[in-house]
């Protein structure tokens, strides 16, 4: 088990703030970013582009697999600063599928290329550990606050529309949970939230500060349950 590595798998529908709290945290801590959105622009790991929905299909497969090998590359350096702790933060809203990449290279290891896949990168693959490497953040953000700032990103509305009902549904939440045991799953509401509070309530998760870990622990933001108190989120899932 790799006891000086912790993968922070930092999720959450478009707008509520990944990206800049990361950016944020890697500022003021020696921990290292991994954004895996740009990762795929940057190698063309997508399959096709959605004009009609402003997005591109990626080969989930591949961009896991690569993922994970790019997430050894960053373990790897870091030991030159010796750290005491090596901390990854993974910027995406599909964050989750390092788990997949990470799964799949343990099951098919005799058939990747072995140029591909060193024999320090095997030991890497062995060695770490889901449950205790590994932990899920999704940031959330009330719809109305998150179609404001959505808006101020350029989106166009059925692009808000798509993002606003996934967070009313809590995708990010459900992708995280189907991969990640629920106790290393972590939920910030960022609607009212300054960059500052939330980069402390993660260093506090991370720490395992028990009263943090029972506070942010998922189920208690739950957009789908003001639905049935009011009509107000209505007309972004009607």
């Amino acid at each position: 088990m790799l006891l000086n590595l912790k993968i922070i798998l930092i999720s959450g529908t478009p707008g509520t703030g990944k990206t800049s709290l990361v950016e944020y945290l890697t500022k003021i801590e020696k921990w290292y970013s991994f954004n895996l959105g740009e990762f795929v622009l940057k190698n063309n790991l997508y399959i096709k582009e959605d004009i009609e929905r402003n997005t591109k299909i990626i080969d989930t497969k591949l961009v896991a697999i690569k993922g994970v090998i790019e997430l050894y590359k960053i373990f790897n350096s870091s030991k030159n600063n010796n750290l005491n702790q090596c901390i990854i933060l993974v910027d995406s809203h599909y964050s989750d599928i390092i788990i997949e990449g990470l799964k799949y290279l343990e099951d098919n290891e005799i058939k990747l290329n072995s140029e591909e896949l060193s024999e320090i990168l095997v030991n890497f693959i062995h060695n770490i550990k889901i449950k205790s490497n590994f932990l899920g953040i999704i940031l959330r953000c009330e719809p109305f606050e998150l179609q404001n700032r959505l808006l101020k990103k350029g989106y166009n509305q059925n692009k808000i529309k798509e993002n606003i009902e996934s967070e009313i549904l809590g995708q990010c939440t459900y992708s995280m949970v189907e991969v990640l045991d629920r106790d290393n799953v972590f939920e910030i509401d960022t609607s009212k939230k300054k960059i500052d509070e939330v980069a402390n309530i993660i260093k506090e998760i991370i720490k395992g500060n028990s009263e943090i870990l029972e506070k942010y622990r998922i189920g208690n933001i739950n957009w789908l349950r003001e639905i049935g108190k009011s009509s107000k989120y209505d007309r972004f899932i009607l």
